[in-house]
């Protein structure tokens, strides 16, 4: 494993988009680029923004305007939090935007160009019924193609704060059909996630499901992950970096893990996240984006 001293992407200047935070990055292959849809944070609205490199992710040049803004259903707050797949050539954004009633669920955008998007009318992932494990957010979503279907990881959470991790399958990647279940819930008291885990990631690497993710604990986030042998049933591993190995500027924070392949063929990834020294809380974190390299083995 190898942690990069310093962040890869830092906040706006003085009076632009994206001057509070920039966390939650969302970096995919397309048309020839590597680009990063981030979450910025103004102190008032989470957009998303357009990035790309040309040194895998060591420095960054950003669109000077969001690619996603609120529209459509989700009206104040965010729309942001994304993660992306090409489907047929066309850019699929799934993010998180917040209704009007407050519940925070998951939208979708697509692009042929990867900058100017459509947004769909509503969400894609429904609420869940009262009482089930969702029926306040159903959030931080990220699709992986598995066969012929499209598999949702996204963070669930009912009216009494308990959080889990939902699954979600579809044959198009705009009608979903939920797990009756979540594939896992909050760990145990004293456990590295005994609060929760949000903000998932995938990587499927010789028959193994690599689960990335953010596991809570005593309102500090850090980076958990598990392993699968069919992307259903779910082993936690415990937490992905050590303490020891983190930097200042990521000692508070580390959150919505995002992978990309190095290209070696030897199982090794960078993992981008966003970051903070400050603070655990959701944002004004003076949150930056970071990299790292691992390994992946189960």
């Amino acid at each position: 494993m190898a942690f990069e001293p310093n962040p890869v992407m830092t906040r706006g200047d003085a009076g632009t988009w994206d001057n509070g935070d920039v966390l939650n990055p969302s970096v995919i292959g397309f048309q020839g680029k590597l680009i990063n849809y981030y979450s910025g944070w103004d102190g008032k609205v989470w957009r998303t923004g357009y990035a790309t490199t040309t040194d895998n992710g060591m420095t960054w040049v950003k669109n000077p305007a969001p690619v996603l803004d609120l529209a459509q259903w989700t009206k104040s707050y965010i729309a942001a939090n994304g993660a992306n797949i090409v489907i047929d050539g066309k850019m699929y954004l799934y993010f998180q935007g917040k209704t009007s009633n407050g519940n925070q669920l998951t939208g979708l955008a697509t692009s042929v160009d990867g900058i100017s998007f459509d947004m769909l009318p509503e969400p894609v992932l429904a609420l869940g019924a009262p009482g089930t494990y969702d029926d306040l957010h159903a959030a931080d979503p990220y699709v992986i193609k598995i066969g012929d279907e499209y598999w949702m990881y996204y963070s669930a959470c009912t009216h009494d704060y308990k959080f889990s991790m939902g699954r979600a399958t579809s044959k198009d990647g705009i009608h979903w059909t939920k797990d009756v279940a979540p594939v896992f819930r909050a760990g145990e008291p004293g456990s590295f996630d005994d609060i929760g885990d949000a903000e998932p990631s995938i990587i499927v690497q010789s028959g193994v499901y690599f689960m990335i993710m953010t596991s809570n604990k005593d309102e500090k986030r850090s980076l958990g992950w598990a392993t699968s042998i069919d992307g259903v049933n779910w082993t936690k591993r415990g937490n992905l970096v050590p303490e020891s190995m983190i930097p200042a500027w990521a000692q508070a924070l580390m959150c919505d893990p995002t992978p990309v392949p190095t290209g070696k063929n030897d199982g090794t990834y960078y993992i981008f996240f966003g970051a903070s020294g400050q603070s655990s809380a959701a944002q004004n974190v003076s949150g930056q984006i970071g990299r790292l390299t691992v390994k992946l083995a189960a």
